[in-house]
């Protein structure tokens, strides 16, 4: 008897693993350039909902989308950033 196949395993583990913020903030402190990752407010990172690959390749690319704050911004500038797995 075999087990059932599961669509897209690495997308669905993926998602899974990094859709948890505390998963996603860690692997990205530890994989970004130590300046970029010091100057992030890690504590305010937000998984946007939405999807943002071809239709063609959704079934195949796993797409996350975070927001994040940068730290001592200038006041009134653009100090949000995207994030994307």
């Amino acid at each position: 008897m075999s087990s059932p196949e599961i669509p897209q395993p690495h997308d669905s583990l993926v998602r899974h693993t990094f859709g948890q913020l505390p998963h996603a903030a860690s692997f990205f402190r530890e994989n970004l350039p130590a300046t970029l990752a010091s100057a992030i407010r890690w504590d305010e990172l937000k998984l946007l909902g939405g999807s943002f690959v071809d239709e063609q390749l959704r079934q195949a690319e796993t797409d996350l989308l975070y927001q994040v704050p940068l730290r001592d911004a200038t006041e009134g500038a653009d100090n949000e950033r995207s994030l994307y797995i």
